[in-house]
């Protein structure tokens, strides 16, 4: 992988190919940056925007946390 961006907004995570997934998470541990997304991810779930806590389920399930 070229360059590797790393995640801030439940849309940025899905942007990250599959393949690529497994290394974004472990820079984002290495960074201590995986707390602060799971936690805007989470944040995100309890809106009432129904399309904002889909894109937010959809990068829990990209990242491969389980529902």
């Amino acid at each position: 992988m070229a360059e590797l961006t790393l995640p801030e907004t439940p849309s940025d995570v899905l942007q990250i190919p599959s393949r690529d997934i497994p290394e974004a998470i472990s820079e984002l541990l290495h960074q201590r940056r995986l707390s602060p997304l799971l936690a805007n991810i989470h944040e995100g779930l309890r809106s009432p925007d129904d399309g904002h806590k889909a894109r937010c389920r959809a990068a829990l399930d990209h990242l491969g946390f389980a529902e």
